[in-house]
Formats: structure tokens, C-alpha cells, sequence
């Protein structure tokens, strides 16, 4: 990563961004998913029906578990890309003063 230009290394930076951008795109819809979950389970504990859905429950919360497990998991290492790319360009730019290439 040190022999590229700040040019490509920009562009790496554009990639890495938009990788945790989709990453963050998947918790919302995790968010989204496990607050419907809730509802669905408080209104079915309100009638007394919960013991008909429990199969249903685990078998999503199991499924939103790997999703979770899986993005934060990418999301850490799309963030420690996106912060080594950053800290070249930092050092080529600030530290060494380099211009355009």
C-alpha cells in the first residue's frame, strides 16, 4: 500500500466506504427486522398465544443471529481497510507533504 499513488489510494479509500456503507445498510434491516420480531412476540404474550410461535421465534432469532454475527464481522474488517488506507494517504499527504500524483 505504500508505493501507491494518493490518486489510487483515494480510490481505495471510495471502495472501503462504500463496503461499510453496505454493511450498515444490513444492520438497519437487522434493526428493522428484530424490532418487528419484538412487536410480533409482545402481542402474542399479550393474548397468551406465545407457546404457538416459538418455533417461528427461534428459527428467525437464530437466523438474525448469524446475519448479525456475520456483518459486524465484516464491518470490522472493512473499518480496519478503510483505516489503514487512511493512514497512508495521511502520511503521503500531511507528514511527507506530497501533492497530486
Amino acid at each position: 500500500m505504500e508505493n501507491k499513488t494518493v490518486r489510487n489510494l483515494v480510490h481505495d479509500l471510495d471502495f472501503e466506504l462504500g463496503e461499510i456503507g453496505l454493511r450498515s445498510s444490513v444492520l438497519d434491516d437487522i434493526q428493522t427486522l428484530m424490532y418487528q420480531l419484538v412487536t410480533d412476540m409482545n402481542d402474542k404474550v399479550h393474548l397468551g398465544q406465545e407457546r404457538h410461535y416459538f418455533r417461528e421465534w427461534h428459527r428467525e432469532l437464530r437466523v438474525l443471529s448469524e446475519l448479525l454475527h456475520y456483518t459486524v464481522n465484516d464491518l470490522k474488517e472493512e473499518y480496519e481497510s478503510t483505516r489503514k488506507v487512511y493512514g497512508t494517504i495521511f502520511e503521503k499527504v500531511v507528514k511527507q507533504g506530497e501533492h497530486y500524483e
